[in-house]
């Protein structure tokens, strides 16, 4: 019995799946931990450590000293009122090329 062009484009993906699968599967458990031992990186790791940045941390809101900064923020915010956005923009800053001009001659 003949392949039908279905099931030849099954049997595609499933290898194409797999050689994926490998892939992933290379990088996490063999490139990813040699690279973990290069000294730049050892280095910045440690760093992380050392300041209690917790790596597995999904949100910076779960950051430990994420609360003390929103604290300052608004602390900041009380401070200058309806200024506080407003200093920012106040600023001299060139304009993004990406923004359409303010005014058209």
């Amino acid at each position: 019995m003949p392949q039908t062009h279905s099931d030849n484009n099954a049997s595609r993906r499933v290898v194409s799946f797999v050689v994926a699968l490998g892939c992933v599967a290379t990088v996490w458990l063999s490139i990813l931990p040699r690279l973990g031992e290069h000294p730049a990186v050892r280095e910045l790791v440690e760093r992380n450590e050392a300041k209690g940045i917790d790596p597995s941390a999904k949100f910076y809101t779960e950051h430990p000293g994420m609360s003390q900064f929103l604290d300052n923020v608004e602390t900041a915010h009380r401070h200058a009122g309806s200024e506080f956005w407003l200093k920012s923009r106040q600023q001299k800053v060139p304009p993004s090329p990406l923004e359409p001009p303010s005014h058209v001659p």
